[in-house]
């Protein structure tokens, strides 16, 4: 979805990560990382994803897409922690880079999640099978099983995780594929 500059100053999105409707101990997460205020696409996709709708979105590298998806399942994962008492969230994250991957645990820590991390496809995929998980986060492009395979076979083994598949590949049939292999 590209971001659209507002038409007018009712139209305006949200200027800060509060205004969001983010739960508050996120807001609290994003600005204490150094995060004042969110980027356009962050803007643009964190209102109807929390509103629960699909979103196929497509931004330049750096921009924040990654906060922009993971934001709004962190949400409701901390939602469902206080539904479901102390019984706290494991999550996997999939990544052939230390630096996404620590960006991404660090995130996940500070919300007391147990984080997991893989480097490669095929280690990934045994882990995510050995283990119940309440979020999986993938990078399309992994070394040894890429993560189309990957989210195939967890799908294909009846795991139904939530899975959220990064890319920096900007086809629209990447992200077709994604959701066609099971990635939410």
């Amino acid at each position: 979805v590209p971001c659209p500059m507002p038409k007018t100053r009712a139209d305006a999105p949200p200027a800060d990560f509060a205004s969001l409707g983010l739960a508050d101990l996120l807001v609290t997460a994003a600005t204490g990382l150094g995060y004042e205020e969110p980027t356009p696409i962050q803007r643009e996709a964190i209102p109807p994803l929390l509103a629960g709708r699909d979103l196929l979105a497509e931004a330049p590298t750096g921009t924040g897409k990654t906060a922009a998806f993971a934001l709004p399942m962190l949400h409701r994962f901390a939602a469902e922690r206080r539904d479901a008492g102390p019984t706290g969230c494991r999550a996997l994250i999939l990544s052939p880079t230390r630096e996404l991957a620590s960006q991404i645990a660090e995130i996940l820590k500070r919300e007391r999640l147990d984080v997991t991390v893989a480097p490669d496809g095929e280690e990934g995929l045994d882990e995510a099978l050995s283990r119940n998980y309440s979020l999986v986060v993938l990078d399309v492009m992994l070394p040894g099983k890429d993560g189309f395979a990957v989210v195939s076979e967890l799908r294909a083994a009846r795991q139904f995780v939530p899975v959220l598949m990064l890319t920096a590949r900007n086809r629209p049939e990447d992200v077709l594929k994604g959701f066609a292999a099971g990635a939410d």
